[in-house]
């Protein structure tokens, strides 16, 4: 990871943390929001600025799915109903992140595993 990319990791954090300051009062609660939004954005934009992504399949296709379900949510589903929505988003969000963690620690234990049993076949 270059040094711009980190700058910019580092400043979409501190917007977030300054984001949710800005909710804790109703009179800065939409500043807080744009705030969060900037650092939202400049997040994705370090991320799909860096040269570590090999393919754009799966980003287009995540981002084509959760758009339609996303734009169905807020068609469909009437306002005295967004305490439920708001639920089901973090309960995306929650999915999304423990699918993370579940791969990175799949590939970290299988490249562990590897290096063993490479370095054991070297042993004969």
């Amino acid at each position: 990871m270059n040094y711009i990319t980190e700058v910019v990791y580092l400043i979409a954090s501190v917007l977030f943390i300054l984001g949710l300051k800005g909710l804790s009062h109703p009179e800065t609660a939409r500043r807080g929001m744009h705030m969060a939004e900037i650092g939202m954005l400049m997040a994705i934009v370090g991320t799909l600025a860096s040269k570590h992504i090999v393919t754009w399949e799966w980003i287009i296709a995540g981002l084509v799915i959760g758009s339609a379900i996303g734009a169905a949510m807020a068609i469909f589903m009437p306002m005295t109903a967004m305490p439920e929505r708001i639920a089901l988003s973090h309960a995306f969000g929650a999915l999304a992140a423990v699918l993370v963690g579940v791969n990175e620690y799949i590939e970290k234990s299988a490249h562990h595993e590897m290096t063993n049993f490479f370095n054991e076949c070297h042993r004969f």
